[in-house]
C-alpha cells in the first residue's frame, strides 16, 4: 500500500507540472532611468551569468527597450511629416544627418545586444530542460517498487528514513520550480523577439531616412556651390 501511495503521488506530480502557471509575483523595484546609459545595461545584461538582483534589473531594461522601439516607430512617421513641411538649410540637414548616424550606430548595438540576450536565455532553457530530463530519469528509477523500498528502508534509523523521504519530496518540489522558471524564460524570449523585430524595423526606417537626408544634403551643397555662396560653406565647415 505504501508504494502504491508513493506511485500515485508521483503520477499526480507529473500531471501537475504540466499545469504550472507562468505567472510570478515579482517584487516591485525602484524605477531606473535606462535612457541615461543604455550601453551600460546592454553590457551588464548580455552576460550569461547574472545575480538575482541583476536579473530583475535586466527584465526591466528589456521592457524599457520594447516600449522605446514601439514609440520610435510612431515618432519616425511624425518626423517624416514634419520634415516634408519644413524649409531645410544645409546646416540643419547636416546636424540631422550626424544625429541620425549616431542613432543608427546605437540601434545596431541594441540589436546585437537583444540577439545575444535571446541566445543566452535559450541556452539557459536548454540547460534547464536537460536538468528536468535527468531528474525525471531519477524519479522514474525510483518508481520501481523494490528500488524505492530499498532506498527508504535502507536507512540506518527512523530519523534517516524521514530525512530520505523529505529529500525526495524536496526534489519533486524543485522540479516544479525549475519547470516554472523555464516557462518564464520562454515567455521572456518571445518578448525579446518582439523587441528585436521592432528594433530592426526602426533601423531600416532610419537607414532610409539617412539615405534621403544624404541626398538632400548633397543637393543643398550643390546649390550653394552653384550660387557661389562661400559664406554659407564657411559656416558649415566651421
Amino acid at each position: 500500500m505504501f508504494c502504491l501511495k508513493i506511485k500515485k503521488y508521483f503520477v499526480g506530480f507529473i500531471a501537475s507540472t504540466m499545469l504550472v502557471s507562468t505567472c510570478y509575483c515579482i517584487k516591485p523595484v525602484e524605477a531606473i532611468d535606462f535612457s541615461k546609459d543604455e550601453s551600460k545595461y546592454m553590457s551588464l545584461c548580455a552576460s550569461g551569468k547574472l545575480t538575482n538582483s541583476n536579473k530583475k534589473t535586466c527584465e526591466e531594461f528589456n521592457s524599457y527597450l520594447k516600449a522605446k522601439n514601439k514609440k520610435l516607430k510612431k515618432d519616425l512617421e511624425n518626423q517624416k511629416s514634419a520634415a516634408a513641411s519644413t524649409t531645410q538649410t544645409l546646416d540643419s540637414v547636416q546636424k540631422k544627418l550626424n544625429s541620425l548616424n549616431s542613432d543608427i550606430s546605437s540601434k545596431e548595438a541594441e540589436i546585437q545586444y537583444v540577439e545575444t540576450s535571446i541566445q543566452n536565455t535559450q541556452a539557459d532553457i536548454d540547460k534547464d530542460n536537460q536538468e528536468i530530463k535527468d531528474r525525471m530519469y531519477i524519479m522514474q528509477s525510483y518508481m520501481n517498487e523494490n528500488t524505492f523500498i530499498n532506498y527508504i528502508f535502507g536507512a540506518d534509523n527512523f530519523t534517516d528514513m524521514l530525512s530520505r523521504i523529505d529529500s525526495f519530496n524536496t526534489l519533486t518540489s524543485s522540479d516544479q520550480d525549475l519547470i516554472a522558471q523555464m516557462l518564464e524564460k520562454k515567455k521572456e524570449i518571445e518578448n525579446q523577439k518582439v523587441t528585436l523585430e521592432n528594433a530592426k524595423i526602426v533601423l531600416e526606417e532610419q537607414k532610409k531616412e539617412q539615405a534621403a537626408i544624404q541626398v538632400q544634403y548633397e543637393t543643398l551643397l550643390e546649390e550653394l556651390l552653384e550660387n557661389n555662396n562661400l559664406d554659407g560653406l564657411i559656416v558649415i565647415i566651421n
